[in-house]
């Protein structure tokens, strides 16, 4: 079964015989939409009267809880979401009064944009909303809140900051080989000539060599 719309898409609480039309279109196998909640407790188990186009029943709304209903086709023990949603209001409200450290968080309930924190949301229909928070550089804040006929329900939020992990990368020197150029100097170093030592005569050898030249003067002598 195909399933386009459904008609009317919201009504209040405490309301008998609402009637309900979903259109769409009808396989050969009858399969029965039903509405489902959020927790997918069903409220109505009745089979819906149909033809070629369209289903349709009469709702009794007076002992339904104000919720979103999810309208799915049950050809089998599981529902299948037909992606429709049938709302229960109600005309009993409350207020919710919200806080948030830091401050300036855009406040969302049910999915609705509200306004940013801190405020008061006023109006808001008896029973269970969720109320989500977002700011840049925070992770989102979300808690499903519960609005009493009339009342003022309170609500601090306190967000956290979002950790972003941030990859350091080291870069990896690579060794660089520096050619270095040495200046290659030439000294020219003077030739060492050889030195002539001359060395004195003693006066010892002098006296010798006379003495000597004597005695053969005195030997010649004697000969002749």
């Amino acid at each position: 079964m195909t399933l386009s719309s459904v008609s009317p898409a919201t009504a209040q609480a405490n309301t008998s015989s609402v009637g309900v039309t979903v259109a769409g279109h009808r396989p050969v196998v009858c399969l029965q939409p039903v509405p489902f909640n959020s927790d997918y407790s069903n409220p109505h188990r009745e089979p819906w009267h149909y033809n070629s186009d369209f289903c349709y029943r009469y709702v009794d709304l007076t002992s339904e809880t104000p919720d979103t209903y999810q309208i799915c086709v049950k050809d089998s023990p599981a529902p299948k979401s037909a992606g429709l949603s049938f709302v229960v209001t109600t005309d009993k409200v409350g207020t919710i009064d919200l806080t948030s450290s830091p401050s300036g968080a855009s406040v969302y309930v049910d999915s609705t944009y509200k306004g940013t924190s801190p405020c008061i949301l006023p109006g808001l229909a008896v029973g269970t909303h969720t109320v989500k928070l977002t700011l840049d550089g925070y992770s989102t804040w979300s808690k499903s809140v519960k609005v009493t006929y009339g009342g003022n329900t309170t609500i601090v939020a306190d967000l956290s900051s979002a950790v972003t992990a941030t990859a350091t990368t080291v870069p990896t020197s690579t060794p660089t080989t520096v050619k270095t150029s040495l200046k290659v100097t030439t000294v020219k170093v003077p030739t060492s000539w050889p030195k002539t030592t001359t060395t004195k005569a003693s006066p010892v050898e002098g006296l010798v060599i006379i003495g000597a030249v004597g005695l053969a003067a005195l030997v010649l002598r004697r000969t002749v």
